[in-house]
């Protein structure tokens, strides 16, 4: 079982931390992370860990405003780069029938959904929200995407920035 995160609003998840330059500009990106791995490490690739009808975690019901037992899309991927896991990503898609405009998901096989994502018209994005992932040893951002009136959470854990964390106050030095 995994440590449920603390989300907190970008105007508190960034504010009063001193991350690391690096962090900050991978977190507060925004345009495409996978183009901007890809500018890094050009042989980033998708590789699915999981995709079909799931029940969504209880951070992504509660962020998604669902009932509990009401399944969802989901699609978890990692990005890497050869070897080395860049990205651990989460995307949750409620209300998933054949009209939902988000069900283009289901053919993305091993493409990362930036693709799609930063092509769409009239894509709405919510504010990011930070925390940390992977039982508390990378940093991680969420935020709504909202197409046609229907919403998409994605998680994106950057498991390549593990153990950079903020130091809060002089204590923490």
């Amino acid at each position: 079982m995994t440590t449920p995160l603390h989300w907190q609003p970008e105007r508190e998840g960034l504010a009063g931390k001193a991350w690391p330059p690096v962090t900050a500009s991978w977190l507060k990106e925004t345009g495409s992370i996978t183009a901007r791995l890809k500018r890094q490490w050009p042989n980033v690739t998708v590789q699915v860990l999981d995709e079909g009808l799931r029940t969504p975690l209880a951070a992504e019901r509660q962020r998604l405003a669902l009932r509990e037992g009401v399944p969802g899309w989901v699609r978890e991927v990692v990005l890497h780069a050869g070897e080395r896991p860049l990205i651990r990503a989460r995307t949750i898609v409620p209300a998933w029938t054949a009209d939902n405009p988000w069900h283009v998901l289901s053919t993305l096989g091993e493409r990362p959904l930036g693709e799609l994502l930063f092509n769409l018209p009239d894509l709405e994005r919510s504010p990011l929200e930070f925390a940390w992932g992977l039982g508390a040893s990378a940093p991680a951002r969420r935020r709504v995407y909202t197409w046609s009136g229907a919403p998409l959470l994605l998680t994106e854990t950057f498991v390549f920035l593990a153990c950079t964390a903020p130091i809060t106050s002089a204590a923490d030095a």
